[in-house]
């Protein structure tokens, strides 16, 4: 697997880390780094432990569906929520060590993460006397339709 295509996947599954870690910033009442660190830390380490246990699994079923195992890949691969786990099995069809796309995965996941939080403590208390309650509100819903669509594509789309 190619650096900058790793990157790329990295980024793509801490999506949904960022976006979650932006609304926990919103609501940090003082700059809490240490709070923060934790945090992105338990994002980067989950999403670096779920593509093993992905790969893992597929180590398991490999051999039985290794005639179409690229097109299980590919399937998985193009839908955009896309989570961690189906990364981990689509890895092992491909046949990649797990090791270094699990660091890079949990990595820019932190990363991303940290600098969420850190993101949404400077815009909610930028913008505090006029549009605290609407940002809250907005993380919210943020929150809602990520979890809507992917019960959305993981109900209908299947």
């Amino acid at each position: 697997m190619h650096l900058l295509d790793l990157l790329l996947l990295a980024v793509g599954l801490a999506m949904d880390a960022f976006a979650v870690a932006v609304s926990c910033g919103f609501a940090f009442q003082r700059r809490e780094h240490l709070g923060a660190l934790r945090i992105a830390l338990s994002f980067g380490l989950f999403q670096a432990a779920m593509p093993v246990l992905g790969w893992a699994a597929g180590l398991s079923v490999r051999h039985q569906i290794e005639a179409w195992d690229h097109w299980i890949a590919f399937a998985l691969l193009v839908v955009t929520s896309i989570d961690a786990l189906a990364v981990g099995l689509s890895l092992s069809f491909l046949q990649v060590e797990i090791a270094t796309p699990a660091l890079v995965i949990g990595l820019v996941t932190f990363a991303m993460s940290f600098a969420g939080i850190v993101l949404g403590f400077e815009l909610e208390h930028r913008l505090r006397g006029r549009w605290r309650r609407n940002i809250q509100v907005a993380g919210g819903v943020i929150l809602i339709a990520i979890g809507a669509r992917i019960l959305v594509e993981h109900t209908i789309g299947a």
